[in-house]
């Protein structure tokens, strides 16, 4: 029986209302490496199945991302791994500061921090 929620079901819930969902310009054009990719989608498997699962599938997906525009575009590609059917680049970003606020050393979160993105 779950006693609580996870990071992965919390983070959509409260992205926007943390951070106003702010707009930042994303590159369309980003090419997803397959480590990003794959973990995006394994993400998008375990996240709403196991509080345990999710979050640890949640920091290995924040790890092999690089970067917030290859974790923007991944996310789009799976909504599910984020909590969302369908994801717009806003609630995805959104999720990103949530998220980061659990994982700060991770890949995509040093460079949301370095981009402007964490502000």
């Amino acid at each position: 029986m779950k006693t609580g929620y996870s990071a992965s079901v919390v983070i959509p819930l409260l992205g926007c209302l943390l951070t106003a969902c702010s707009t930042l310009p994303l590159d369309p054009s980003v090419s997803v490496n397959d480590a990003c990719d794959q973990a995006m989608e394994a993400l998008a498997i375990a996240a709403p199945t196991d509080d345990e699962a999710g979050n640890a599938a949640l920091e290995f997906t924040l790890s092999a991302c690089p970067t917030v525009d290859e974790f923007v575009a991944a996310a789009i590609r799976y909504p599910d791994a984020v909590g969302f059917t369908n994801a717009s680049g806003d609630e995805v970003l959104s999720f990103i500061a949530i998220a980061c606020i659990y994982f700060p050393k991770s890949a995509t979160c040093s460079d949301a921090e370095k981009s402007g993105v964490l502000k």
